[in-house]
């Protein structure tokens, strides 16, 4: 899971709150499209699931602070007997 929140300091936040919540299935295969809906948009929250991370990867997107997560299931103990 992926949570993007906007680069504000807390106390600017109004009220009303726009959030977005995306099963994006490949986070940069899909990042032109998120680039386009954020900036239409403008949300101050941005979850998506389903990104498709490996460990070295590094995902940006500009105004936003990024807090990630393993899933559930990448988590878990393999055993292979």
């Amino acid at each position: 899971m992926l949570s993007i929140c906007q680069s504000k300091p807390f106390h600017t936040i109004q009220m009303k709150t726009n959030i977005i919540q995306w099963n994006i299935n490949g986070f940069f295969s899909r990042l032109k499209e998120l680039q386009i809906l954020t900036k239409e948009l403008n949300p101050a929250i941005v979850c998506i699931q389903e990104t498709n991370f490996n460990e070295n990867s590094n995902p940006t997107l500009k105004h936003y602070d990024i807090y990630k997560r393993k899933s559930q299931s990448q988590r878990r103990y393999h055993n292979n007997d």
